[in-house]
């Protein structure tokens, strides 16, 4: 296919991404210790080092496998919860059971029912 362009990143990196984006605050901890153990510059790929962030992360006590893979319940608390937000986890929390139900997302500047 022609038209077609991928675009990818190698799996340690998703995974850290994927850590990143559905951590709590114990990875405040972690992010401190793996920079204290080196972690620099990571987005460049020649800088990279996960076996650092992997560590950070059994030192702070962080279960990275379940973390990444468990279900995350849409009433569970959220890191950013303490944020007020325009549509509030309401909003949030209906956009995903329209999701589950392959319903079209609503405008986030239409009134919700």
């Amino acid at each position: 296919m022609r038209s077609v362009e991928l675009k990818y990143h190698d799996l340690e990196t998703s995974l850290l991404e994927g850590l990143l984006s559905r951590g709590d605050r114990r990875l405040g901890r972690a992010i401190e210790i793996a920079w204290r153990n080196g972690a620099r510059l990571d987005n460049w790929s020649e800088h990279f080092r996960p076996e650092i962030w992997w560590d950070a992360c059994r030192q702070a006590g962080i279960d990275v496998e379940l973390l990444l893979h468990e279900p995350y319940p849409p009433d569970r608390p959220l890191p950013w919860d303490h944020i007020t937000i325009r549509q509030g986890k309401a909003y949030l929390q209906m956009e995903f059971q329209r999701a589950q139900q392959a319903q079209t997302s609503l405008s986030p500047t239409s009134p919700t029912t």
